[in-house]
């Protein structure tokens, strides 16, 4: 009997066609991977702070506040109120949405709230002379999920209230 290999090389493969199968869903599943890694190149998914104005009659508010965040990490909120007007503001108050603060965990404010009430967190900045400003800072540490709306109400002496709405995408 003649053979032609050897006792110890393997038999050859048979001949097939080589190709990838990919099903509908894995297809899905690769373009979702695809966006995500596409977003946390872009910077999407990282900490991100987003800024938010509003004026009324002299009185103005501008509010850093954190616009996109991680679980458990923590961003500042800094409010900062000016008088633009030619004339001192009197009883000046801040209050800020309890709702929106709920959402996060070990919150400290400086200055301290005067009170703290079941719908908002009440800072009081006293009088305002013209052309001075003051700002309200918050240490906020996320610790639930999700979007975060939020918002803040303005008051002083004889003034309608100005008011400032925001919100803050905490992501897993």
């Amino acid at each position: 009997m003649a053979h032609s290999r050897t006792a110890t090389e393997p038999p050859q493969p048979p001949p097939f066609q080589r190709r990838i199968v990919i099903s509908g869903v894995q297809a899905v599943g690769v373009g979702a991977l695809l966006a995500v890694v596409l977003a946390a190149l872009a910077g999407v998914l990282g900490l991100r702070p987003g800024h938010a104005a509003a004026s009324d009659g002299g009185l103005e508010v501008q509010a850093e506040f954190p616009r996109i965040l991680r679980f458990r990490t923590s961003l500042p909120l800094a409010i900062r109120v000016r008088n633009a007007g030619p004339v001192a503001l009197s009883r000046v108050e801040l209050r800020l949405d309890r709702a929106y603060l709920h959402g996060f965990q070990d919150v400290r404010f400086t200055p301290e709230p005067a009170a703290i009430t079941e719908r908002d967190v009440r800072i009081v900045l006293g009088d305002l002379p013209a052309g001075e400003t003051r700002e309200v800072v918050a240490s906020l540490a996320a610790r639930v999920r999700g979007e975060l709306p939020g918002g803040l109400q303005l008051l002083a002496h004889a003034r309608g209230p100005l008011e400032l709405r925001w919100s803050t995408i905490v992501l897993p």
